[in-house]
């Protein structure tokens, strides 16, 4: 996926946020902080540091359990933490 594809699904991701978040959107806000955190390379994985994880999928389920729980402001700087990093 290109930086400009992860910009616009963040961007429609967002936008609903006012509304409780669909399985494919938290998918896709979770996949976007996978990649902008270095995917494969990254140091932690889903940008997780603070809760020990034993593998990739714990760590994806730890993160979409996170995006699920954020309160609309809380994805306001989500989605700026992302667009800075990209």
């Amino acid at each position: 996926m290109t930086k400009a594809t992860i910009l616009a699904l963040c961007i429609l991701a967002f936008s609903v946020h006012a509304q409780i978040l669909s399985s494919n959107q938290v998918e896709t806000i979770t996949r976007a902080i996978y990649i902008s955190e270095g995917g494969t390379n990254a140091q932690w994985l889903y940008g997780i540091r603070s809760v020990k994880y034993k593998d990739a999928a714990d760590a994806k389920r730890i993160c979409e359990n996170s995006v699920r729980k954020t309160t609309p402001d809380g994805l306001q700087v989500v989605e700026r933490m992302i667009l800075f990093r990209l």
